[in-house]
């Protein structure tokens, strides 16, 4: 009861938030963890999407031609990612729970952010897409639903992905569940990015996955988490993107 008191009076209410926001993101960050709340994380207001953004672009563009590549944002949040993207001109569908869209602040566009809940009865009607961007998700599925269903789920996302597939890994244990096994070192790069590697060969065999770099998180409890992009080993057997046709 009082962590959900916290969160609506420091992140739901609308003067909190006009009062917070233009804070330097370590200020805001301090305020959350000196509340209790380090463990809230939300990209419209404690952090700076830009540098994963150009990361995942970069990818992109050196994975595939350059026409107007299809790129899926399953859980985009506040749509930062999506909407850089689309500016950068990549053809980009976020997609969230309705309740999580309904947070994006007032005045930011809304277009290419889509309400829906990604389960394995859903994920077969999506449209093909020549990329999917699976960011800040990975997590809490294992932690949600197990590490069995999380493979499975991603799995089914991967056959939605034509070309390419960018995923994140927290670098920190307990974001994998409470009673999760140590999976890595703490907030160690190379632990975390030897479990992912690990983790995606055994789930995504049809891909290739490298390192892309560290996005910053949270400097508290998690400065950063890990990027990986991986290209489909033989794109020609696999059915053209939905989108971008």
């Amino acid at each position: 009861m009082l962590r959900r008191l916290r969160r609506h009076v420091l992140l739901g209410h609308p003067l909190a938030r006009r009062v917070v926001r233009p804070l330097p993101a370590p200020v805001k960050q301090r305020l959350l963890t000196m509340a209790g709340m380090s463990g809230i994380h939300r990209y419209q207001d404690f952090r700076d999407p830009t540098a994963k953004a150009v990361l995942i672009a970069e990818f992109l563009r050196g994975s595939v031609a350059s026409y107007p590549q299809s790129v899926l944002d399953v859980g985009c949040n506040a749509g930062e990612i999506t909407r850089y993207l689309n500016k950068e001109g990549f053809l980009t569908v976020g997609i969230d729970l309705h309740e999580v869209l309904d947070r994006v602040p007032p005045g930011r566009k809304h277009s290419a952010l889509i309400p829906f809940e990604v389960d394995s009865e859903s994920v077969p009607r999506l449209p093909s897409f020549d990329s999917v961007l699976l960011l800040s998700v990975h997590h809490q599925w294992i932690a949600t639903n197990g590490d069995t269903a999380t493979r499975r789920l991603v799995r089914d996302l991967s056959n939605k992905a034509d070309k390419t597939m960018v995923i994140e890994f927290s670098c920190l244990n307990s974001k994998y569940g409470k009673y999760h096994p140590e999976l890595f070192v703490d907030n160690n790069p190379a632990s975390v990015t030897e479990y992912a590697s690990e983790w995606l060969t055994e789930t995504l065999p049809d891909f290739i996955f490298d390192f892309l770099g560290l996005n910053v998180e949270h400097p508290v409890d998690e400065p950063h988490r890990v990027l990986l992009g991986g290209r489909r080993i033989d794109s020609s057997t696999h059915p053209s993107s939905d989108i971008s046709q």
